[in-house]
C-alpha cells in the first residue's frame, strides 16, 4: 500500500496495512541524523523519506516563521534581531542543548489604530512554486499536506504580543474579533490555492491550552474560533470534497475537541501525556475524530531507557489505534537531549513492530 492510500484511510476510520507515522525534528537533531545516515543532499524532504513517513507537509503563512531556525538565509541584525514579513521580531536564544528563536517585538503592540488598515503580505511566487515541485515530484505517491499552522489565535498574538490579546478578547472583543477576521481572510486565500493545487491534507493550528488547563475557554473558542475554522473547512471542501483537516494544539485539549468537531476538522495532533488522557479522549471523541501524535518528547525520548520508549508506544498503539483513526508521531519536534538520538530510532522500531490498528470485538 502506498502512503497517500494508507493516511486517507486512516482519516476515514478504515484499516490500511499499518498505522501512519509522521514526525518532525529540531535543526540540531536533524543534523546530527544526516551526518548518521550519511545524507547530504539539500532535499528537505530526505528524514521523511529515510524515516518511512507517510505524508510531506510545507508551510506557508504564519506558521512558516517556525522555520526561521533552521532557515541559512536569514540574517540578524541590530541588537542579533530579525524582522520577517509581517513585522514581527525575533532572537536566537541558546539553551543547555541547542538554540530557539523567540518573539521579541509584536508589532501591533501599542498601536490599535494600526489593526484598521493592517494589510497582510502577499505569499511569495517562491513559496507556490515551491509546493507545486513538491505535488509535482511526490504527490502521487505520498500525501501532501499543506500548512496554514498558527491559524487564527495565534498570529493575532504574534502581531498585539501574548498578555496584550488576551486582555483585547476581554476589554476589546470587537477590535479583537476583526484582527483574527483579518488573518482568517489572509489564510483562507492561501489554504484555497493549497487544495486547487493538489493537497490532500491541510494543517490549522492555534496553542489554547496550557500544559494542564484551557488558555482561553471553551466559551471563547466557541464565539471567536469555531465560525473561523468552519469558514476554512467549508469553502475548502467546495473546491475538494475530499480533502482532510488537520489541527496542531500543544497541552490541554479536552475544551478544544468538540469545537473542532464542530468545525469539520478530521484529526487532532499532538496528544501529549500528561496534558491528555489518552483512554478518556478516544473513548469520548474516537468515532468523531482522528488522533496523530501521542509519543511525548518532553521526558520521554530525551532520557527514558529503550524498555520505557517501546512501553509507552505499545500503550498509545494499544489506545488510541484501537478500532482506527490514529497516526503515530511525536508530541513535537524532537529535542536534543542525551538519549534522543538512540530513543528516537527506538520509537521507529516500536512502530514498525507494533503499529497494527486493534480491531475490537
Amino acid at each position: 500500500m502506498i502512503p497517500k492510500d494508507r493516511i486517507l484511510m486512516a482519516l476515514n476510520h478504515e484499516y490500511p496495512d499499518r498505522i501512519p507515522k509522521h514526525c518532525s525534528f529540531t535543526p540540531e537533531i536533524a543534523k546530527e541524523f544526516k551526518s548518521i545516515f550519511k545524507i547530504s543532499d539539500d532535499n528537505p524532504y530526505s528524514l521523511d523519506l529515510l524515516f518511512g513517513h507517510d505524508f510531506l507537509q510545507y508551510e506557508i503563512g504564519f506558521g512558516k516563521v517556525w522555520g526561521l531556525e533552521d532557515n541559512t538565509e536569514i540574517t540578524f541584525g541590530k541588537k542579533d534581531i530579525f524582522y520577517d514579513e509581517y513585522g514581527i521580531g525575533w532572537k536566537k536564544v541558546h539553551y543547555q542543548n541547542g538554540s530557539y528563536i523567540e518573539m521579541v517585538h509584536h508589532p501591533l503592540a501599542k498601536d490599535v489604530d494600526l489593526i484598521e488598515n493592517l494589510e497582510l503580505p502577499n505569499v511569495s511566487t517562491k513559496s507556490y512554486k515551491e509546493l507545486e515541485v513538491l505535488i509535482k515530484k511526490y504527490g502521487d505517491y505520498y500525501g501532501i499536506m499543506g500548512g496554514i499552522s498558527s491559524t487564527i489565535f495565534e498570529p493575532a498574538w504574534y502581531l498585539r504580543g501574548q498578555q496584550q490579546f488576551l486582555i483585547d478578547l476581554i476589554e476589546n472583543p470587537e477590535m479583537a474579533d476583526n484582527l483574527m477576521t483579518k488573518i482568517l481572510d489572509y489564510h483562507l486565500n492561501i489554504s484555497k490555492k493549497m487544495v486547487e493545487m493538489g493537497a490532500d491534507l491541510i494543517f490549522l493550528g492555534d496553542d489554547v491550552g496550557t500544559q494542564d488547563r484551557p488558555m482561553i475557554s471553551r466559551e471563547m473558542i466557541h464565539k471567536f474560533l469555531t465560525p473561523k475554522y468552519s469558514t476554512i473547512t467549508s469553502e475548502l471542501r467546495k473546491i475538494n470534497s475530499d480533502v482532510k483537516f488537520a489541527f496542531h494544539c500543544c497541552g490541554y485539549i479536552d475544551h478544544l475537541l468538540p469545537e473542532l468537531i464542530e468545525a469539520g476538522v478530521d484529526i487532532v495532533q499532538v496528544l501529549q501525556p500528561g496534558s491528555v488522557n489518552f483512554i478518556d479522549v478516544k473513548k469520548k471523541f474516537g468515532k468523531n475524530i482522528s488522533f496523530w501524535g501521542g509519543i511525548d518528547v518532553q521526558k520521554l525520548i530525551p532520557d527514558a531507557s529503550l524498555q520505557e520508549v517501546v512501553a509507552a508506544i505499545r500503550f498509545a498503539l494499544e489506545v488510541l489505534g484501537e478500532n482506527g483513526g490514529y497516526i503515530m508521531g511525536m508530541t513535537h519536534n524532537v529535542q536534543p537531549g542525551p538519549r534522543a538520538i538512540e530513543n528516537t530510532i527506538m520509537s521507529y522500531y516500536a512502530i514498525e513492530k507494533y503499529g497494527n490498528y486493534k480491531r475490537s470485538a
